[in-house]
């Protein structure tokens, strides 16, 4: 069955608004067998029908499509990056800047989805929302379900069409990781071990992070992240210099991560790192 997958309804003044859908079932479903729909917030009146019977365009399992008014206008570069996921129609409603209920019908007029959105439903850890998609985070959960629902990470730019979203939920990982790989590196450019990857992957969404490279002194010579709202996997690497833009003398260095989300749990980790010299 098709179901919502994500929604940008505030994009930034050069962006388009987008609405993308995801094909659960194991058949291979047409869009031209569905009707996209607006409703009224308060009354959950149908306000504007959009039919896509002009439209086919075939899903298959497993994969998404994005549907928009304005193609080239997406955000992420997705346009060029993924034409082939994207549906533009011109007489697509425009989605409400705070609140909207959008309704997924079949061509018997049956829901198959519907997801009334809130602006509120952003995390509060950002200042500004204005750009940013709402994603779902998990497809075995209900779409009505406001925890289902989480603001995209900001390094995945705020809003992912035609990518995997930000914000999934593994449910093979019940637990954070955070995995610092090589715990031993040479910045020489000789192509072996010249930078570390920080892997941090998290069972949920809605952490902020800041990470920071210290020196055994306890002097912080590198900012990886500062207050940026996470992704459900996350990769940082560091290449050994320093903020003044210096390589690193060869030593032992301290990899320091602080996560913390909306509920105001905060978890500190530390990793040890050594830069060696190669001769």
């Amino acid at each position: 069955m098709f179901l919502l997958r994500e929604i940008l309804f505030n994009p930034l003044p050069d962006n388009a608004e987008f609405i993308e859908l995801y094909n659960r079932s194991a058949k291979v479903l047409n869009l031209s067998d569905l009707s996209i729909a607006l409703a009224d917030p308060s009354s959950g009146d149908v306000k504007h029908l959009v039919p896509l019977k002009d439209y086919p365009y075939l899903l298959f399992p497993g994969s998404y499509v994005v549907i928009t008014r304005r193609s080239k206008e997406l955000p992420g570069n997705c346009f060029y990056n993924f034409p082939w996921l994207i549906v533009e129609i011109d007489d697509l409603f425009t989605l409400p800047d705070e609140e909207g209920i959008i309704v997924l019908a079949d061509d018997h007029n049956l829901t198959l989805d519907e997801f009334h959105y809130n602006v509120n439903m952003h995390t509060d850890l950002l200042y500004n929302t204005d750009g940013v998609s709402l994603e779902r985070t998990d497809f075995d959960n209900p779409t009505s379900s406001p925890q289902n629902w989480h603001s995209a990470s900001t390094s995945a730019g705020y809003s992912t069409p035609g990518k995997l979203n930000s914000q999934a939920v593994s449910r093979e990982s019940p637990k954070e990781e955070v995995i610092l790989q090589p715990e031993m590196f040479s910045p020489d450019n000789d192509g072996v071990d010249d930078y570390i990857t920080l892997h941090l992957k998290l069972n949920e969404p809605g952490w902020m992070a800041t990470i920071a490279v210290f020196d055994t002194q306890g002097r912080k010579i590198r900012d990886l992240a500062s207050k940026i709202l996470l992704g459900t996997d996350e990769y940082f690497t560091w290449d050994g210099i320093s903020n003044d833009r210096r390589l690193s003398d060869p030593g032992i260095y301290l990899v320091f991560v602080e996560i913390l989300n909306r509920m105001g749990t905060v978890k500190k980790i530390k990793k040890v790192v050594t830069i060696a010299r190669r001769f």
